[in-house]
């Protein structure tokens, strides 16, 4: 989450998916930076966890959880049109499948 105006908190997009887990299996981090104190095996209740720190309404983080789970299909089709092989545009799906329907359940 970030800043971008006095008193106006958003969600920044998927930059810190660290989407090198699908070269390097062996990197089980998640994200580069603890959320509500971790770095993978990240649930929905760690989002608004964080969300309840930076005095965000629960309201609001499901909202913008609820819009990366509407956008899923959206990111199949993106990577499916990326320059990746097809067996790393495959893990990369799947990584965020899996990790959507975590934050999703």
């Amino acid at each position: 989450m970030y800043e971008p105006q006095e008193g106006m908190i958003r969600m920044t997009p998927a930059y810190d998916l660290l989407n090198a887990a699908i070269l390097n299996p062996k990197d089980d981090e998640e994200l580069a930076l603890t959320l509500d104190g971790r770095k993978k095996h990240l649930k929905r209740s760690d989002f608004i966890s964080a969300g309840e720190i930076m005095r965000i309404d629960t309201k609001i983080v499901d909202r913008l959880i609820g819009k990366y789970v509407r956008l899923q299909s959206e990111m199949t089709e993106f990577i499916g049109q990326s320059f990746l092989d097809d067996d790393l545009k495959s893990k990369y799906i799947e990584l965020v499948s899996e990790r959507i329907d975590r934050i999703n359940g």
